[in-house]
């Protein structure tokens, strides 16, 4: 019957490293080296990295010894007595089961064998450790190199600014001589300036005695326009009151002069009712004679 390890399908190269081999097999790399001390057969070359470089063959014979002990459930001695006989998986019989010192064996094996992969696993770390600080150490090698290139160029690069430096120098001494001329220009102009403040500052105060006269002057404008306002408000109510003393002399003359019209008609009345007496008088006279 074709077992497990025969339906594995191992890619078609000629190396493999040891997290493929991890992948393909499915054993942890520290047990993978741990193997390599108990199974001579297993010995995978090294490449210059120190790097561990298995073949189809070491992948097999990996497949092999985990078949035996955990399929079969060897012991280690008993999976290496099983991988010195023929390859034939049906040649292979069942060992037979161990004794109470093979099992107490088995079981100081195990623990032994759960402390190497602890163990293991820390060699594990500390190997991607060093590799890792052998990368490291190659860059520094390399950015050394290139610092030594980039110093050297700094110092020809040091040596062109000295030059420049000293011409800048000689310069500078020139241009210190026109500054003190210019110092001296500067004092002189100092003491005008001073003057000048001391003017514009007499300015500021005929300014701002100009601006409170303005100020009062404005105020003063505000109070009249005030009182202004108030002899229009009074001018408007003498004109109301001017307007109503008209209506009611208008109406008076009106009243005035439907009296006089009264006046008139009684006069009149008066008039005819003194010529009816005389009529009357005289007609009484005639009746007497």
């Amino acid at each position: 019957m074709p077992t497990k390890a025969a339906q594995i399908v191992i890619p078609d190269k000629v190396f493999f490293r040891i997290g493929e081999v991890s992948e393909i097999t499915g054993v942890k790399p520290y047990t993978l080296r741990f193997w390599e001390g108990e199974f001579g057969r297993l010995k995978p070359k090294k490449s210059k990295s120190g790097q561990r470089l298995y073949r189809r063959p070491d992948i097999e014979l990996v497949l092999r010894i985990k078949d035996l002990l955990w399929s079969r459930k060897y012991t280690i001695a008993g999976a290496r007595t099983a991988l010195s006989k023929p390859d034939d998986e049906d040649t292979v019989r069942q060992e037979p089961a161990p004794s109470q010192q093979d099992e107490a064996l088995q079981v100081n094996l195990e623990t032994r064998t759960r402390e190497l992969d602890v163990r293991a696993a820390s060699l594990e770390s500390q190997q991607a450790r060093l590799d890792a600080l052998r990368a490291e150490l190659d860059r520094s090698s390399a950015d050394a190199v290139q610092t030594r290139s980039q110093l050297e160029q700094a110092a020809a690069e040091t040596a062109r600014v000295q030059s420049e430096l000293d011409e800048r120098a000689a310069a500078a001494a020139r241009v210190q001589s026109e500054l003190d001329e210019r110092s001296a220009q500067l004092a002189e102009l100092d003491a005008r300036t001073a003057r000048l403040t001391e003017q514009e500052a007499a300015l500021v105060r005929e300014t701002e005695a100009l601006a409170n006269r303005s100020a009062a002057a404005r105020q003063a404008s505000r109070v009249h326009e005030v009182k202004a306002e108030e002899l229009a408000g009074q001018a408007k109510m003498m004109e109301a009151r001017a307007r109503l003393f008209e209506q009611r002399a208008s109406e008076a003359e009106q009243h005035l002069a439907r009296v006089r019209d009264r006046e008139v008609r009684l006069h009149r009345t008066l008039i005819q009712v003194r010529r009816a007496v005389l009529d009357m008088r005289e007609s009484l006279r005639h009746q007497e004679d």
